[in-house]
């Protein structure tokens, strides 16, 4: 499994092509990991919030995924169970781990 840029991950201005202004998302010491361009100008705002929240999603998924604190006889524990369950595929899927 490879490592991906530690977060948390910003949103910043960039000027691409001298000319064309967008956003580039990534920690403060390398802030142009992602480019978001190529959209209107409202997309790429909501494309770039959400990017830049990848480190933190990933995160979440990962604690969902390897267990809740919830006790098995909770009303919520098979609704965690599943969500785990599903954590656990999508976890699979972005650390790219085929098992």
């Amino acid at each position: 499994m490879s490592q991906h840029t530690p977060g948390p991950w910003k949103i910043f201005s960039y000027k691409f092509d001298n000319n064309y202004l967008g956003y580039a998302v990534g920690p403060e010491t390398n802030p142009a990991i992602a480019k978001i361009i190529n959209c209107s100008p409202a997309t790429e705002k909501a494309n770039a919030r959400l990017i830049a929240k990848a480190p933190e999603m990933l995160d979440l998924v990962r604690r969902l995924a390897y267990g809740s604190n919830q006790p098995f006889d909770h009303p919520d524990a098979r609704a965690m169970h599943k969500a785990g369950i599903v954590a656990l595929a999508l976890l699979r899927e972005i650390e790219g781990d085929s098992q």
